[in-house]
């Protein structure tokens, strides 16, 4: 009762951001599309604006990209790995199916952490565990490292499911959580088709197998910096009291997705739901 009596006292800071946020932001989203891409990779902030939401969806559900790439390079490089280090039928059965033991684990793991810390440090988290993973493949001169590779890439997976699914979700308006919520989904098939490209052309080579699995490294570490230009979900930070700081990221993340009249309004609906959610 006392949480929901303080957040109603300060409904008029939220409205006065939320008002700060559209004069902020109208009229300043045209001809974006090219300048935000360019801005990633020169430390310049971030203007959230008309693609901004977009942007977010895809740099986040690269998780996803990465996931699917390791289920696909797995099917063309079983051979040769079970070659390379003369395993028998079980431990080539293990290779496979220790992702998924690290996908059970990291899946109880991943949701408490994302809960803790947010599911945007979370999608950090998991960018570190697929890079690790990922080398430790690439370099393994025995098949415990193999293993423990695997494993790695399955906890990884299951963070990145955990924290990037429900930042599709909340990062846009109630209406679109479906189609947001689909970009991981997306990425996933695409890893797959990638991975699939990658082992056409590379498995002739020798050692072709290490370097397929070295590639996620390059994606992380893509995905890694670009994280840095995108924000928090307005929906943990209001779970975790910054109402100000998810008052700004709701106002600008809504901008692409309403006209200036329905734009206050909007806004004004999707923010206090996700208030008097995160704090009742």
């Amino acid at each position: 009762t006392s949480t929901i009596h303080t957040s109603r006292n300060n409904s008029s800071d939220v409205i006065n951001a939320l008002d700060d946020g559209r004069k902020r932001t109208q009229g300043s989203h045209q001809n974006e599309k090219w300048h935000i891409i360019s801005k990633l990779f020169t430390g310049d902030p971030l203007t959230y604006t008309e693609n901004s939401m977009m942007y977010a969806a895809l740099i986040v559900g690269s998780g996803g990209l990465i996931f699917g790439y390791e289920i696909g390079a797995i099917a063309g490089t079983l051979n040769e790995i079970t070659t390379h280090f003369n395993l028998n039928a079980n431990q080539e059965s293990m290779v496979v199916a220790i992702l998924y033991l690290g996908q059970l684990i990291g899946g109880v793991l991943g949701g408490v952490l994302s809960d803790m810390i947010g599911r945007w440090q979370t999608c950090l988290v998991q960018t570190a565990i697929f890079a690790i993973g990922s080398l430790l493949l690439g370099i393994a001169s025995t098949k415990e490292e193999v293993f423990v590779g695997r494993f790695l890439i399955g906890v990884a997976a299951a963070f990145a499911t955990v924290s990037a699914v429900p930042y599709l979700k909340e990062i846009g308006p109630i209406r679109y959580n479906g189609r947001f919520s689909s970009v991981y989904e997306f990425m996933i098939v695409l890893g797959i088709f990638l991975a699939n490209i990658v082992n056409f052309f590379t498995y002739r080579n020798a050692n072709g197998w290490r370097r397929i699995f070295l590639l996620p490294i390059v994606i992380g570490t893509v995905q890694a910096r670009c994280m840095w230009f995108i924000p928090e979900s307005p929906s943990w930070l209001v779970q975790k009291g910054f109402i100000e700081k998810a008052t700004k990221v709701q106002c600008e993340f809504a901008v692409c997705c309403f006209n200036n009249d329905q734009f206050i309004r909007s806004v004004d609906t999707e923010l206090y739901y996700l208030f008097y959610a995160g704090t009742g």
